[in-house]
């Protein structure tokens, strides 16, 4: 007879998501944060809020939507880090975190200043989307235009962004591709 075996669990990891992370990782949290055991793309059911992504802090799991993916590496990348601040607020900050309250906006912030964008307030629309409710409409592309034909999906950006040059996650600090407005630190 043969017996039942469990199968040992894998975690489920996305290489490009892998190395994403890593790099903003890098960038915006001097390397504190660890690669969560699932860090994929998937379903994110979250619907109430146009989330694009997902933290569980409990099961150290990070899940970026299909459709952010979809929309491109400029839109995905975002959502990332966007959950990453999340993961921050509840492994650096050892705060259970509250959606996108204080802590939450505190990390954005400091990013929001590396990348040349708006400051967000505790709790509001654009706190609940940063960074994408401050991007220029055209920041994402072509990608991102055509995908939201296909899906149904509002545009949370906000009609008061900023322009942005060409690269993943870019910077609007000044003299970045010809820039002139921003006043951050580049996103190098």
């Amino acid at each position: 007879m043969a017996k039942n075996k469990k199968k040992k669990k894998v975690p489920q990891r996305h290489g490009v998501l892998v190395d994403s992370f890593t790099e903003l990782n890098k960038r915006h949290f001097s390397g504190q944060l660890e690669v969560p055991t699932c860090l994929r793309f998937g379903k994110v059911e979250k619907p109430e809020d146009d989330g694009h992504g997902h933290y569980v802090d409990t099961a150290n799991s990070l899940i970026i939507s299909l459709e952010a993916r979809a929309f491109g590496p400029l839109f995905y990348r975002d959502a990332l880090v966007h959950e990453m601040i999340h993961q921050a607020v509840a492994k650096l900050d050892g705060h259970p975190g509250k959606d996108h309250d204080s802590h939450f906006v505190a990390h954005a912030n400091r990013i929001a200043d590396a990348l040349g964008l708006k400051h967000v307030e505790a709790g509001s629309r654009s706190a609940t989307q940063w960074p994408k409710t401050l991007r220029a409409d055209d920041y994402y592309g072509a990608a991102e235009s055509q995908a939201r034909q296909q899906v149904k999906w509002r545009n949370p950006r906000a009609s008061t962004a900023r322009s942005a040059p060409s690269g993943a996650l870019r910077s609007n600090a000044p003299g970045a591709h010809g820039r002139t407005s921003g006043g951050g630190h580049g996103d190098r």
